[in-house]
C-alpha cells in the first residue's frame, strides 16, 4: 500500500534532512550492516514525528500520486461512493460465490498478518479485485485499556447528525465490556461517553438545561 504522504513530502528540519543524507552515504553497495539498519530504523522513527507539508489536496495539486489509506487516497469522499481497494480488512466484507472459494489459509506459514495474507496471496493472486463503500460506520474492539481500567476499548462510529459538520464520520473510544458474570458496567457512563449530545430545556424528566444522549434506551429522555 502507498504511503499517505513521502520523506520528501514530509516538514523535516534541515538538520533531519542532512543526517539522513549523511547516513545514507554510508551504504553504497551489498547487504547493509546491523548497525546500520538500527540507526536507519532510528532515522525513520524521527522522520514519522513530523507532519506533511500540506493536506491531501495540497500534496496531490503540486504532484499527484497513488496514495495509501482512505483520507489521502480520496480526500472528501462523500456517503454512496463505491471505490477501489487494494486490502480488505479481516471482518465486515461482502464476498462473492467465486472470493468464497478463495477463503482459507492454505499455503499460510504464520508470517505476515492474515488480512495481508487472504487479500494478495489467495484472492489477487486468483484474479480478485476489491472495492470499499466509505461512511459504513463498523463499531470494532482493540486490546487497550479503557477509561473504567478494563482492558479493552470499543470503537464507536457515528455521523453528525445536525450542524455543519451533518454527515461527517466521527469516532468515540468508550469501555468495552464482555457480560461474563460478575463484570460491572457504568451504564449511564458509556451512554454518556458514546452518544451524540444534546440540550433538552425545560424536560420534566432532566434538570433545566441538562444534557442527554439522543437514541439511549436506557439514559436518553424518554420525550
Amino acid at each position: 500500500m502507498a504511503e499517505n504522504w513521502t520523506e520528501e513530502e514530509t516538514a523535516l528540519p534541515d538538520d533531519l534532512r542532512d543526517r539522513l543524507k549523511e547516513h545514507r552515504a554510508k551504504h553504497t553497495s551489498g547487504t547493509p550492516s546491523s548497525d546500520w539498519l538500527e540507526e536507519m530504523k532510528k532515522l525513520e522513527a524521527e522522520v514519522k514525528k513530523h507532519p506533511p507539508k500540506g493536506h491531501a489536496f495540497k500534496l496531490n495539486g503540486e504532484k499527484w500520486r497513488k496514495r495509501g489509506w482512505l483520507e489521502w487516497a480520496y480526500p472528501a469522499i462523500g456517503k454512496g461512493a463505491v471505490l477501489p481497494s487494494d486490502w480488505l480488512p479481516m471482518g465486515n466484507n461482502l464476498f462473492s460465490k467465486k472470493a468464497l472459494q478463495y477463503l482459507d489459509f492454505t499455503g499460510y506459514a504464520g508470517r505476515g498478518t492474515q488480512d495481508l495474507y487472504l487479500t494478495h496471496a489467495r484472492l489477487a493472486s486468483n484474479g480478485l479485485k476489491f472495492c470499499v463503500i466509505p461512511h459504513s460506520p463498523s463499531h470494532h474492539v482493540a486490546r487497550k485499556q479503557n477509561s473504567d481500567g478494563g482492558a479493552f476499548t470499543m470503537f464507536y462510529l457515528y455521523h453528525e447528525a445536525e450542524g455543519e459538520c451533518q454527515g461527517h464520520l466521527r469516532q468515540r473510544e468508550v469501555p468495552f465490556y464482555s457480560f461474563e458474570a460478575g463484570e460491572q458496567m457504568p451504564t449511564a457512563k458509556l451512554f454518556n461517553q458514546a452518544l451524540p449530545q444534546r440540550a433538552c430545556p425545560g424536560c420534566p424528566h432532566f434538570p433545566e438545561g441538562g444534557k442527554y444522549r439522543e437514541k439511549s434506551l436506557l439514559t436518553g429522555c424518554p420525550t
